[in-house]
């Protein structure tokens, strides 16, 4: 009998998981289309991510990606970044549609198989994966599989405390997936009854922000942003009635090219319409289950409209030109996540109250409706893979391009840093994806390299944040550049002479293809000192890896825990299971 029970909760479980894959590769066709690596706007994956200060947020600039940088930095030694790519991209896509229906167990095949396919088929999803941020889909992606390992030990189950560290801690592979990690954990705990462990899963994920905490409390990198860039960044409505409605219905990205056009028109005001109904015919059911992400979802609302409430624009303001660290809260939509994950549930709860009462009139009827149901956020978003498809092309680095950076790393370090010029964050290359993408050299080359990171908006220029890149930036504009890069420790300008506005700049040629030209500056370079001393460098690193270890192995332990549960019938004395 248990045999026959595991055999229809197998096949329960395919159709869901089929649908999420199927939604994956059709969102993400071209990546696996063609060969490359995936270079388009935020998203920069090389041949071999460098290990070095940067990756652990101890060089000159805020620790924006870390532990990001240091976790690709070790997984290209051994893998090539075109792999890497594919197995990231692909799997956080992945991990987000299966752990999504994987809540609903206890719900109709139907209402899992739309919440798998909603789970990756909507606005927020699309919007963020256009713009090549895989990073914070990251984070999305773990909280549906944090969410059940943190009720699990809130119901006295011990054992679940390697999945919290595991997935709490990989979604917090950037500073804004640690908050959305420590938020969603806070709620819960809060919201959750008495019980001896009811703080011991907010300890854990708290420390699992240490990689990017401890060099931003120690590197004295200023920690303050432009505060011109919460205009820039704020939620952005897509269709007539303002950001709240386009943000109700999950979209609302600051960049416009990456909304798809469907939402602009009569199908946008269709889909939030759709939501809004979806939370009122199972929001309370969501609450009743899940009150911490309801409570987050909430908050993360809040916090995305925040530049469009009362006074909300002048707090941003202020926090982010005073507060260190403040620039996380500029761009505002991203806070959706725990509101998106919400919206989904409440999808899966409505349709499973919708079909529960058609199985009980037409049970050919009900069995429709899983067929309909994989199909209505593609009938709400049609387009959205004209805009995934955009970003994720992949591209293939020019030959002369590979011949300059194996130039940089064979150089001894006293040569100095290498400057990408023209002066400019993101570029648009010829030989790349059309679409524009953060210079790639600083994650390729193993130097020093140094990349001007002042951003270029419609409303003019935002002043970046790293002080080396502002020195820099000043000595290309002196009457001998030269000279100035040699005594800020600069030894080598690589040109982008596809660029508009590219220069040749004095020095002996060491690299010059049709798409980069590689020079050695003339002069001795002045050694720079360090930026931070050795020993809290050596700190950070130590933390780093402590963390790492402890990761690898609550990967281990969570992996032989789902098999066990798996694979022996549950205790009756233990909790039963609660989904949502």
């Amino acid at each position: 009998m248990r045999a026959a029970r595991a055999g229809r909760t197998s096949v329960a479980d395919l159709a869901p998981d089929a649908a999420a894959a199927l939604t994956v590769l059709v969102l993400s066709w071209p990546m696996w289309r063609w060969g490359g690596y995936g270079l388009a706007r935020d998203m920069v994956f090389t041949p071999r991510h460098p290990l070095d200060a940067d990756a652990i947020g101890m060089g000159s600039t805020l620790p924006r990606a870390v532990p990001l940088d240091a976790v690709l930095g070790v997984l290209t030694t051994v893998i090539d970044g075109a792999v890497v790519f594919r197995l990231a991209v692909g799997g956080v896509l992945l991990l987000a549609g299966f752990g999504a229906h994987r809540m609903l167990r206890d719900q109709p095949v139907s209402a899992r198989v739309l919440v798998a396919v909603l789970a990756t088929w909507n606005p927020f999803v699309v919007e963020r994966l256009a713009l090549g941020q895989w990073a914070l889909l990251a984070s999305y992606a773990s909280l549906w599989w944090l969410l059940p390992a943190l009720r699990r030990v809130l119901d006295g189950d011990a054992r679940a405390l390697a999945a919290v560290v595991l997935w709490g801690w990989l979604g917090s592979l950037t500073p804004t997936g640690g908050v959305l990690m420590v938020l969603v954990t806070a709620a819960t705990c809060l919201l959750r009854r008495r019980t001896p462990r009811r703080w011991l899963p907010l300890v854990l994920v708290l420390l699992g922000q240490l990689p990017w905490v401890l060099p931003g409390l120690l590197a004295g990198s200023g920690g303050t942003s432009d505060p011109a860039a919460v205009t820039d960044f704020a939620a952005r409505a897509e269709r007539p009635g303002g950001a709240l409605l386009t943000l109700l219905g999950t979209g609302g990205t600051w960049s416009r090219f990456t909304v798809p056009p469907s939402l602009g028109g009569a199908l946008g005001f269709v889909l939030t319409a759709a939501v809004a109904g979806v939370l009122l015919g199972g929001g309370r059911e969501v609450w009743r289950r899940m009150p911490g992400l309801v409570v987050a979802g909430a908050l993360g609302f809040v916090l995305a409209s925040l530049a469009h409430l009362p006074g909300g624009d002048d707090l941003l303001v202020q926090v982010v030109a005073h507060v260190p660290g403040g620039g996380l809260l500029r761009d505002g939509q991203k806070w959706l996540v725990p509101y998106v994950m919400v919206v989904v549930l409440c999808a899966g709860r409505t349709l499973a109250r919708v079909s529960e009462r058609l199985g009980r009139a037409d049970v050919d009827v009900a069995r429709l409706l899983t067929g309909v149901a994989a199909l209505v956020p593609l009938l709400l978003l049609p387009d959205a893979a004209s805009r995934t498809w955009a970003a994720l092309r992949p591209v293939t680095m020019p030959p002369d391009l590979v011949h300059a950076v194996a130039v940089l790393d064979r150089a001894p370090a006293s040569a100095g840093a290498v400057v990408t010029l023209p002066w400019a964050s993101y570029r648009q290359l010829s030989w790349g994806n059309p679409l524009s993408v953060a210079d790639p050299l600083p994650r390729w080359a193993a130097r020093e390299v140094v990349v001007s990171d002042a951003l270029r908006t419609p409303s003019g220029l935002l002043h970046g944040e790293d002080r080396r890149a502002g020195r820099v930036g000043a000595a290309l504009r002196a009457p001998d550049p030269s000279a100035a890069l040699t005594r800020l420790g600069v030894g080598f300008a690589l040109v982008y002479r596809d660029q508009p506005g590219s220069a040749v700049i004095g020095g002996i040629p060491l690299v010059r293809g049709p798409t980069v030209a590689l020079y050695r500056l003339p002069g001795r370079v002045v050694t720079q000192p360090d930026l931070h001393p050795s020993l809290l460098v050596g700190a950070v690193a130590a933390a780093d890896l402590a963390w790492g270890a402890i990761l690898v192995g609550c990967l281990v332990a969570s992996a032989v825990a789902a098999r066990r549960r798996t694979g022996s019938p549950r205790d009756p004395r233990s909790p039963a299971p609660e989904h949502c």
